[in-house]
């Protein structure tokens, strides 16, 4: 189910539990991101910088924030 308004009839379902998209969220997924996290720490161990693993800007972080459902 995509998002829905915040007037929308599922929002007041008893019991109904909303929960955000999770992409990726298979088990192979999972382990190649801990295979990334691994590797980079090899190359940390080793005295390099990380590839795969990258500083969080304030610039970056507030372009992917959620954003607010609108309907139209």
């Amino acid at each position: 189910m995509e998002p829905r308004g915040q007037d929308h009839p599922v929002r007041r379902l008893p019991g109904f539990l909303r929960s955000a998209h999770r992409a990726g969220a298979l088990d192979v997924a999972f382990k190649r991101m801990g295979d990334m996290v691994l590797e980079d720490m090899a190359l940390i161990d080793g005295g390099l910088p990380p590839l795969r693993g990258k500083r969080a800007e304030r610039e970056t972080v507030s372009r992917m924030r959620s954003r607010p459902v609108t309907t139209n």
